[in-house]
């Protein structure tokens, strides 16, 4: 089954270079999408793109920031919750999270963000988390060019290319080939 997403990641004008939704650089302004130049920092809140998902719905893909924490407890719990009637979900958390506990792994993840050793991407639709994956660099000598991926989907946003949009953001700002 193929699915159709359409990407509203579009240049203003030739001289600008930038989306018009969010500042980002274009893809076509010379080195952003370079292999030999220098990554840009990733920074928290940093927005990625925005696209249609298949169903039509607007999803902005983007790094985890600060102000997330109340959507991330809701997302986690959901998925802690679920992960009941579904034991193979793959989520390692075993029981609902306080809003202490993911505080205090939403600052690992920001921390990892702003040092470069994360790579975050969330899809928002309506000013809400649908999803959340990342990409973590190994620590050691022989394994800085290896990368563990997880990503999650709320149940209600499945099915509709988020995750495959998400795979495609992480590879391309993780500095892997396509």
């Amino acid at each position: 089954m193929s699915r159709s997403i359409q990407s509203n990641h579009t240049s203003t004008n030739s001289s600008s270079k930038t989306c018009a939704k969010c500042t980002s650089p274009s893809r076509d302004q010379p080195g952003r999408w370079n292999r030999q130049a220098p990554r840009p920092s990733v920074k928290t809140g940093r927005i990625y793109r925005h696209f249609k998902a298949s169903n039509g719905e607007s999803v902005t893909l983007r790094a985890l920031k600060w102000e997330d924490l109340d959507d991330c407890v809701a997302f986690i719990n959901d998925l802690v919750g679920e992960k009941n009637t579904e034991p193979n979900l793959g989520i390692i958390a075993d029981r609902k999270q306080t809003r202490e506990e993911e505080a205090k792994w939403l600052a690992n993840q920001l921390t990892g963000i702003e040092s470069g050793s994360i790579v975050s991407v969330v899809a928002e639709l309506g000013g809400r988390l649908a999803g959340n994956s990342s990409v973590t660099r190994g620590s050691y000598e022989d394994t800085k060019h290896h990368g563990y991926l997880g990503i999650a989907i709320s149940r209600k946003h499945r099915d509709r290319g988020i995750g495959l949009e998400m795979m495609r953001t992480l590879v391309k700002e993780s500095g892997k080939p396509d």
